[in-house]
């Protein structure tokens, strides 16, 4: 029984699999381009003294925030 595929030369096989891969790994950059440019890690606060009454001022925006879900 014969597939019902449609038979296609090894030379048009092999760039479609070469073209594949290549987009295959462009996308795999251009993702970890995204996640790098996103980078949600801890980053070191900068020098200087630190501002407290920002600090208190978040706190209580937080907390009023808590307090209206």
């Amino acid at each position: 029984m014969h597939s019902k595929r449609k038979w296609r030369p090894a030379i048009v096989r092999s760039s479609l699999t070469v073209i594949a891969g290549l987009v295959t790994g462009v996308m795999a950059v251009a993702g970890w381009g995204a996640w790098h440019a996103l980078d949600r890690h801890a980053t070191v606060p900068p020098p200087g003294p630190v501002q407290w009454q920002d600090a208190h001022h978040a706190r209580a925006v937080l907390a009023q925030y808590r307090a209206n879900l």
